[in-house]
């Protein structure tokens, strides 16, 4: 018997095509493997790729803010690289910042904390690309941006010592220039406490010398200004911010002095030798002793005549 054969088409270009198949489908798989793959070029856990032998560098560095930080607050800085990096590492004041981002695109951010060193915030960028080559470690920012922390920080709107918005931290009143408690403290400070509309009047020292109260409709009143309890209540005149004042500071001789009828610090009643009876009794002018100014913290104290207040503020 004869064997009967036949290529039933499978030649050598058969074969070939057949081939070619296979490589294609090989290839296919090979090209959803990967589309599939969870990994990035933001993985540390990559396995180590060759070195392309070109170092990234960072582009733009950016801090927020930009001037004076205060425990509690946040620091942030926001870079840009030239290429994609793997998880860079950020420390700010030498503590490590949590690092978060995209490929070219990241920021770190810590918190700042009552015992991180005064003065000017520092901080150090490692980083490197998906090859694995890094680049050179940043300690400064591009646009000169930079957060300071405490009192002897620049103020980034150059205000004078008095100038600006302040609000009363504490008051008390004593016997003598030494002792201003033993009478009377407030220890209730604040907007949550019984005199929040007190403690959230305004002492504008404006920077072309005027002076004003501002009391926003509700003020601490008492018995002298007509009122029938001592409470919160409508400003009265003319310790209601409706006449114009100004403000005169003698460093030489560390007081500061308030003209215009009806101008204040703390409590309307508190002037140079007395405590007013009536709201007509409002002088000329006052005279308060400057104990201390410290960048946003001023410490004042008036005799008035057996007894000496104090009163702390702060710049808001």
């Amino acid at each position: 018997m004869q064997r009967h054969i036949s290529n039933s088409g499978r030649g050598l270009a058969g074969i070939l095509a057949g081939r070619g198949r296979a490589i294609l489908a090989l290839t296919g798989l090979l090209l959803l493997s990967a589309c599939g793959s969870s990994e990035s070029v933001r993985d540390n856990n990559l396995p180590e790729p060759p070195l392309d032998g070109v170092p990234p560098t960072l582009t733009i560095v950016t801090m927020q803010p930009d001037g004076v930080v205060k425990a509690g607050q946040s620091v942030k800085i926001n870079f840009t690289a030239s290429e994609a990096l793997m998880t860079p590492v950020v420390f700010i004041n030498n503590v490590r910042a949590e690092v978060s981002g995209a490929i070219l695109d990241w920021n770190a951010v810590r918190q700042i904390t009552d015992t991180d060193p005064q003065g000017v915030v520092v901080f150090t960028i490692t980083y490197q690309d998906a090859s694995g080559e890094r680049g050179q470690a940043v300690t400064a920012t591009t646009d000169g941006s930079s957060a300071c922390l405490g009192d002897a920080c620049p103020r980034e709107d150059d205000l004078g010592e008095l100038e600006g918005n302040w609000k009363l931290d504490f008051a008390g009143v004593g016997p003598s220039e030494q002792d201003t408690e033993s009478y009377f403290k407030i220890s209730d400070t604040g907007p949550d406490g019984p005199r929040a509309c007190w403690f959230d009047d305004i002492y504008h020292f404006g920077d072309d010398g005027k002076f004003q109260n501002f009391q926003d409709g509700e003020t601490w009143i008492e018995a002298w200004q007509g009122a029938a309890a001592e409470g919160c209540g409508a400003p009265v005149a003319p310790h209601d911010g409706s006449n114009a004042g100004a403000w005169y500071y003698d460093e030489g001789a560390d007081t500061v002095r308030l003209d215009g009828v009806g101008s204040f610090l703390g409590l309307a009643k508190v002037v140079n030798g007395k405590e007013l009876k009536a709201p007509s009794e409002a002088p000329a002018f006052i005279t308060y002793k400057v104990v201390e100014v410290v960048g946003d913290n001023m410490t004042v104290k008036i005799n008035v005549g057996g007894a000496w207040w104090e009163y702390n503020l702060v710049r808001d």
